[in-house]
């Protein structure tokens, strides 16, 4: 009989995202079975399953618990689903809980709106549930939320400290191989927690639930020595390092950085790996150090190119120090993935405009970003600020992207339709056949780079003229996305006739 059946209930699904396993129940496999408790990890996403298939190997199984991580409310569902075909086709009584960042933020809807789970650990899961396996009184226990007698009970833990995070197994993962074989991307989660205090974050908004305001990291010898197993295992050739921010605070962080990428050169650990990070966190010595030992990109937040919208949602950044950061990692030649957004809620004509400006000198170009919009989390900073300024709502919705968001209107009427125009002609263009045709060009590097060039401000041009038609009210619906067609159809044209 197992101790616990830890699960993952997010399906197998036709268009799905990367398939990726999820390091949380890596850690915490490893740290319960340390202690003794027979453990199996159903990664239901990462193993590609589908609800039938975990119902069929729960249903072959005896265990005391089943765990479930909560990211979404999609995950939320798919748990209750679970627990109710086992209960009521297979009369199987399943004691079960959640656990995870949705599951912490919204434990006190959760609990009232569902009898099906008998707790919702809250943070840091490792001493929780290994209380809970040994047979421990929930009452005595922290870290915890629970119903009882209609009342709802919240009982924040104290979260792990770096020595225990580094004191800890190493993660027991999964059998990556038919993962690997399939595509799956191959992670390792080296810190936990963000010391940013961006009003829009959920990680921000999870750590404040869970008291902790500290960036916690595992030493270098840690992290290098799980890579290296499972470079020697798998013979990977590329690792994402999932963290929420790699590099960490100030000196502390920076060292531990370098000291991970000497020791990955020392020993001949040949990889490519990609981090996130915030932009303050960038040290040329380091980020030189990190390319030399295989990092050849970093999702890294620039967020917007206007100043006054990243002091309102605390960023604690400037526009000048994101476009200095964004030129050495060119001249580094280190990829950057630009967390971009487009549009904000209260933003006027002229930012929007600022904001695309910024965007089209300092960015990859890249046609997705130019219809995002920010995504407002219930409970964060930034939907208490919003709150009095635009109509937004208080019920999430689901987002296959994003997770579950609020639904607003823009304060600015004019913007409301800007976006609406940007979001229905934009992707008539993705991809777009003009700039497919550039990439599949056998030629000079450099004229390739010039065609790519003259793309971008061709449709840069045309978006901007768009603003200032609706600005002035002399736009008629439908317009931009004829222009966007015309020209990319008239550019291939042109490039087809050049015979390069």
């Amino acid at each position: 009989m197992y101790d616990i059946i830890l699960v993952v209930p997010l399906f197998k699904e036709k268009d799905s995202l990367p398939i990726m396993e999820y390091q949380g129940f890596a850690v915490l496999h490893a740290y319960l079975a340390n202690r003794g408790f027979k453990v199996k990890v159903i990664d239901a996403y990462a193993e590609q399953l589908e609800f039938e298939d975990v119902i069929t190997i729960l249903n072959s199984y005896e265990y005391r618990w089943i765990g479930f991580t909560v990211m979404s409310s999609l995950y939320l569902k798919n748990a209750e689903r679970i627990v109710n075909e086992l209960n009521t086709k297979y009369s199987k009584n399943a004691n079960a809980f959640l656990g995870g960042i949705y599951a912490t933020l919204y434990c006190k809807d959760i609990l009232e709106s569902s009898n099906t789970f008998q707790f919702i650990v809250l943070g840091d899961g490792e001493k929780t549930i290994s209380e809970v396996l040994a047979g421990n009184d929930l009452h005595q226990i922290k870290g915890v939320a629970y119903k009882e007698n209609g009342a709802i009970t919240e009982k924040i833990g104290k979260p792990l400290s770096e020595d225990e995070l580094n004191c800890a197994p190493d993660p027991i993962h999964m059998d990556l191989h038919k993962f690997i074989k399939e595509g799956g991307i191959v992670q390792i989660v080296t810190s936990r927690g963000c010391y940013g205090r961006c009003d829009f974050c959920a990680v921000n908004s999870y750590m404040k639930k869970i008291n902790c305001f500290q960036w916690r990291a595992l030493s270098a010898e840690r992290v290098v020595r799980e890579i290296q197993s499972l470079y020697r295992i798998y013979n990977i050739t590329h690792i994402d390092i999932a963290d929420d921010n790699f590099i960490g605070f100030g000196q502390k962080g920076r060292d531990r950085a370098k000291k991970i990428a000497e020791m990955l050169i020392k020993e001949d650990i040949k990889i490519s790996f990609n981090v996130y990070s915030r932009v303050n966190d960038f040290d040329e010595e380091t980020f030189k150090l990190l390319k030399k030992a295989g990092l050849n990109s970093v999702f890294m937040g620039i967020e917007f190119g206007v100043q006054s919208i990243l002091d309102f949602y605390g960023k604690n950044i400037t526009t000048e120090q994101n476009k200095e950061v964004l030129k050495k990692m060119h001249d580094l030649k280190i990829k950057v993935a630009p967390g971009y957004i487009m549009f904000e809620p209260r933003m006027s004509i002229e930012e929007l405009k600022e904001n695309l400006k910024f965007y089209y000198e300092n960015c990859d170009f890249k046609l997705y970003k130019i219809f995002s919009k920010l995504e407002i989390y219930k409970n964060s900073m930034a939907h208490k600020k919003l709150r009095s300024i635009i109509n937004i709502s208080d019920l999430p919705e689901f987002h296959y992207n994003f997770g579950d968001v609020c639904t607003y209107d823009f304060l600015n009427p004019k913007i409301s339709k800007v976006f609406a125009e940007f979001k229905e002609a934009i992707p008539r263009i993705m991809p777009s056949k003009s700039y497919q045709y550039i990439m599949s060009l056998k030629t000079d590097l450099n004229n390739i780079e010039s065609f790519q060039n003259l793309w971008s401000h061709e449709i840069y041009c045309i978006l901007q003229d768009s603003i200032d038609r609706i600005n002035s009210g002399h736009y008629e619906k439908g317009e931009l996305a004829v222009n966007l067609v015309s020209f990319d159809n008239n550019f291939l044209e042109q490039l087809q006739s050049m015979k390069l």
